[in-house]
C-alpha cells in the first residue's frame, strides 16, 4: 500500500479495537481480532464476512486503498447475494455443492448470536421447530442450554447435512429430527414455538 493509504486505513483499525500496538511499537492483532477473524477459534466469522468481497463498496475500497486516492467514480454493478431469493430460478441453496459452502458461511453469525439466543428462549420450551435452520447453530446452543429441548429442523436437502455434521459435533443428535422441505410449500411440522433466524429480511 501508498504510504498515505497505510496511514488511514491502520489508524482506522486501531480506532475499531482490530489491532494494537505491542509493547515494541509494532502492530498486531487483539484478542477481539484473534476470536473473530483467526480461522480455527470457536467464533470464527472470516468466511461470513467473505461473502461480502465482492460487493462494490469493498472492491471500490480497496481501488482507493491501492491507488492512495479516493475513486472519482462509482464502479457499482454489485448485487449482494440473498441465500433463498424466491426470483432466482435456480437458487445456489439447492446446489449439493454451493450449498453447504455458502451454509457454513453464514454460520460464523450464528455462532455468535445464538448463545445469547438461548439465554432468551423461555424454560418451558419443549419443542422448537427452526425454519431455513441453516447450520442448525441456533438450535443446537439452545440445546445444549435446555437439554430437554427437542428441535425440528426444516430446510433444504443440501443444507441440512451441514446441520447434521453440526449436531454431531456438539454431540446433540438425539435432540434434532432432519426434515427435507421448503418452508414455503405444504405443512409446517407441529411444535410448541417456532425460530425465524435471518429468514424475515
Amino acid at each position: 500500500l501508498p504510504r498515505k493509504s497505510a496511514d488511514v486505513f491502520f489508524t482506522a483499525l486501531r480506532a475499531f479495537g482490530l489491532i494494537h500496538l505491542d509493547s515494541t511499537g509494532r502492530l498486531e492483532l487483539t484478542a477481539t481480532s484473534r476470536e473473530f477473524l483467526v480461522a480455527g477459534g470457536e467464533f470464527y466469522a472470516g468466511d461470513y464476512f467473505k461473502l461480502r468481497s465482492g460487493n462494490s463498496g469493498i472492491t471500490d475500497l480497496i481501488q482507493c486503498l491501492l491507488a492512495g486516492q479516493p475513486l472519482t467514480h462509482n464502479s457499482g454493478g454489485g448485487k449482494a447475494f440473498v441465500a433463498g431469493d424466491r426470483d432466482e430460478a435456480d437458487s445456489p441453496m439447492d446446489d449439493p455443492v454451493e450449498a453447504p459452502k455458502l451454509t457454513r458461511a453464514l454460520a460464523g453469525r450464528a455462532r455468535i448470536v445464538a448463545p445469547a439466543l438461548a439465554q432468551a428462549l423461555p424454560r418451558n420450551l419443549r419443542h422448537l421447530l427452526d425454519l431455513a435452520g441453516g447450520s442448525g447453530l441456533y438450535s443446537i446452543a439452545a440445546v445444549r442450554k435446555n437439554p430437554q429441548l427437542r428441535v425440528t429442523i426444516l430446510d433444504r436437502e443440501a443444507v441440512l447435512g451441514v446441520a447434521r455434521d453440526n449436531a454431531q459435533a456438539y454431540g446433540v443428535t438425539e435432540s434434532f429430527t432432519f426434515q427435507h422441505g421448503d418452508m414455503f410449500k405444504g405443512r409446517l411440522p407441529a411444535a410448541d414455538g417456532i425460530l425465524l433466524s435471518n429468514v424475515l429480511h
